[in-house]
């Protein structure tokens, strides 16, 4: 079984305190219990510091070729 981290986010004022690695190591213990093998994320080519944190963490860069479309906004 393998796991999916679909959101991450701290808030500015919050963020250089650690709380990022400690909510992801949280995520991490809790698929381990859950039984699963691996955990899957996606970093926006934008977020370079948090791609070096992901690295450092003992995650590694997947090939992949994502696709998307956009739909107008309906309200």
């Amino acid at each position: 079984m393998q796991s999916r981290l679909e959101e991450l986010y701290v808030l500015p004022d919050f963020r250089g305190r650690g709380i990022g690695g400690r909510l992801i190591d949280a995520a991490l213990q809790y698929a381990i219990r859950q039984g699963c093998h691996a955990v899957d994320l996606e970093v926006m080519k934008s977020h370079l510091q948090v791609e070096k944190k992901y690295e450092r963490m003992g995650f590694t860069r997947l090939k992949r070729n994502r696709w998307t479309q956009k739909f107008q906004d309906f309200e």
